[in-house]
């Protein structure tokens, strides 16, 4: 709290600002992550899901 930060992102909404990444003003910007953990957790649940929706109507047929 109090610290002047410098933000990348972009407006969301009316008053919002959704952000990428946030650091402290006058230092150099982070590098960016090499890899996008959003995806890969996204398609995992998604696989996760459809094989637990598969065993479902398997083990419910014996």
């Amino acid at each position: 709290m109090g610290h002047e930060v410098e933000v990348t992102g972009w407006r969301a909404g009316f008053n919002g600002l959704s952000c990428d990444q946030v650091w402290l003003a006058g230092t150099p910007r982070p590098r960016r992550s090499r890899i996008r953990w959003d995806l890969p957790i996204a398609g995992a649940l998604a696989v996760i899901g459809i094989a637990a929706s598969l065993w479902g109507v398997v083990s419910s047929f014996r």
